[in-house]
């Protein structure tokens, strides 16, 4: 009878608690265990899916997401560089792919960007050198630039950068008129292997043949054309900030290539906060190796060094950040109008 009363009683007391609002201990976050952080959705605006860059930014995209938790970052697709600009004035995104001369341009409003300058975009990272490849089909019989006069070409994929350099440098600067057909990247390799088109454009690394190359070489032979020295020298003339290169030809089975060379790498929204922009750069200069699985042309590069070294437009107050602590020196130029 005892037992039953204290059972009864031990019960009563449970009740009681409850009905008071008392609730069993929750566990909290930690020394070992901390709260987690909640992460910001950024987006960051690419290129075409049939681009060699695409694999690069989601490779990066995956770097930053498992090494940065304030935010998580989802790849989407664009036209290009320019339509990337575009995204970054308007906040639709946050990061991008962009080369350092067309950041300077857009920064500056000259050149391919002029009267169209846009404050948002910061350089974040530079990775590797690349260069704009003019294709041509070899039974076209097209030597040299003069002999894309009335030739179908396609000038780049619609609404890259490198579709305007092609006008701009070709058409406004060599006054060489091609029959020009936009299209996708996509389609151009089509028409290419089809033989309805003579040649395209296609920026591409300097250390390894371009995929895009390789498939069309499955169907019909390709060649890469040069600029003579007098043709560097009215590019130059007219686009100062452009730099021309030569290419080991071997990669493609011809003589040396000369043509317009730079520096392919990544862009971020002067919007976004300077710590979040420095971790994000520490992770992409500390994780290359992982991106190179995508893209072979970043293996061995050293992005703190090569952005610092080679930038020409405006870092991120971020990049500038991470550049001071490691102890790697910038020209001064590079500092952008936030930082000062």
């Amino acid at each position: 009878m005892k037992k039953a009363l204290s059972l009864f009683l031990a019960m009563l007391m449970v009740l009681s608690m409850t009905a008071c609002g008392e609730k069993a201990p929750v566990e909290g976050p930690t020394e070992d265990q901390p709260e987690k952080v909640q992460a910001q959705e950024v987006y960051w605006s690419a290129c075409n899916t049939s681009s060699t860059y695409y694999p690069l930014a989601v490779a990066a995209a995956e770097v930053i997401n498992q090494n940065v938790p304030s935010v998580h970052v989802t790849i989407i697709e664009s036209g290009g560089t320019s339509d990337n600009f575009k995204a970054l004035e308007a906040g639709q995104a946050s990061l991008g792919n962009a080369s350092d001369p067309d950041t300077y341009a857009a920064q500056n409003g000259v050149g391919n960007f002029e009267g169209m300058q846009y404050t948002k975009p910061r350089i974040l990272a530079l990775t590797n050198p690349i260069m704009y490849l003019f294709a041509v089909t070899e039974d076209s019989g097209i030597k040299c630039f003069s002999d894309l006069q009335g030739r179908a070409f396609n000038p780049g994929a619609m609404g890259s950068n490198s579709e305007r350099v092609s006008y701009d440098v070709i058409e406004n600067i060599l006054g060489i008129t091609p029959d020009w057909v936009p299209c996708s990247n996509a389609d151009a390799v089509s028409f290419l292997k089809d033989r309805r088109i003579d040649g395209f454009q296609r920026s591409a690394s300097t250390i390894v043949k371009d995929s895009n190359i390789a498939d069309i070489e499955t169907s019909v032979d390709m060649h890469i054309l040069s600029f003579t020295e007098e043709e560097q020298a009215k590019v130059l003339e007219a686009i100062p900030y452009y730099s021309f290169a030569t290419m080991d030809g071997s990669i493609y089975d011809q003589e040396d290539i000369t043509s317009i060379a730079f520096f392919f790498g990544f862009q971020v929204s002067a919007d976004m906060d300077a710590d979040t922009v420095h971790d994000i750069f520490a992770a992409l200069c500390e994780n290359v190796d992982y991106m190179g699985q995508s893209y072979s042309a970043i293996n061995g590069q050293n992005l703190a060094e090569l952005t610092a070294q080679n930038a020409k437009g405006y870092l991120h107050a971020g990049v500038i950040k991470y550049l001071d602590e490691q102890g790697i020196s910038y020209d001064p130029s590079l500092i952008p109008p936030e930082c000062k």
